[in-house]
Parts: structure tokens; C-alpha cells; sequence
């Protein structure tokens, strides 16, 4: 191989390292935020609808955060592994390591069917069920959004 198309492959791999990282991380913080911010959210919002309590702070994040908001941050992270596969199979040069980009290959694509399935139920379970508790929320206490 000449060193000029070795040089070329390891600057594709550099690069596709950092895009994975990028991914890796930015995954990461939204798995972070469900847990850590929305999950808690869906469950205080339950309790004050269940028990009629007014929370200001939950007043707040219906007006200014609902789970619109969330609903839209998903969907690029969908995107981003569809370029990221993409740019693998068209820069990663097969010849060198035939086997190690198929296994690859093979788990970015059961990841992209979970985080599909994953987003499936957020989109049409979660995301309906949240906007739900938010209007009730709001009629209980007869808040205009």
C-alpha cells in the first residue's frame, strides 16, 4: 500500500473517531436529561395532577419547556448515526480490515434499530401521554397556555 492512501486512511479514521465521539457523547446527554430531567417531570407532574397541586415550577416548564420541546431534540440523533454509518462504509477502506468494519457495520446497525424502537415509544407513548398530563394540568388550575 502506498503511503500516500495509508496517510489518507488514517486521517478518515481520526475523523470518524471524533464524529463517533461527538455521537457517543451527545447520546449520552440526551439518555442523561430523560433520566435525570424528564422522567422526574412526568412523575411530579402526575403526582400534582393526581393530588391537585399547584407547582410553579412545573407551571413554568408547561409554558416554557413542554415536552414539545423535547420531541423535537431526538430526531438528529437518529440522523447523526445514519451519517455516521454512511461516512464508515464510504471512507473506511474494507481491504484493511474487512472483518473488524463489517462487525462494525453490523452494531451500528442494531444500534440504529434500538434507538429507532427507542424513539418510537417516546413518540407515540411518552411524548402523547406527557402532552395530556400537561393540558390537564393546566385545566385543573385553569392556567392558559
Amino acid at each position: 500500500m502506498e503511503n500516500g492512501v495509508f496517510h489518507s486512511n488514517l486521517k478518515n479514521i481520526k475523523l470518524l473517531n471524533d464524529f463517533f465521539k461527538e455521537y457517543t457523547n451527545e447520546l449520552l446527554h440526551h439518555l442523561k436529561k430523560e433520566d435525570g430531567e424528564v422522567f422526574p417531570y412526568v412523575i411530579n407532574l402526575e403526582k400534582c395532577i393526581q393530588n391537585k397541586i399547584r407547582d410553579e415550577e412545573i407551571s413554568r416548564v408547561i409554558k416554557e419547556e413542554s415536552i414539545e420541546e423535547y420531541e423535537r431534540g431526538h430526531d438528529s440523533l437518529e440522523v447523526k448515526l445514519s451519517d455516521l454509518k454512511n461516512l464508515i462504509i464510504k471512507f473506511l477502506p474494507s481491504v484493511l480490515c474487512k472483518e473488524l468494519c463489517q462487525k462494525l457495520l453490523t452494531e451500528l446497525f442494531r444500534l440504529e434499530k434500538d434507538l429507532e424502537n427507542h424513539s418510537r415509544i417516546e413518540d407515540k407513548v411518552l411524548v402523547p401521554k406527557v402532552k395530556m398530563l400537561e393540558q390537564k394540568y393546566l385545566d385543573i388550575h385553569g392556567i392558559a397556555r
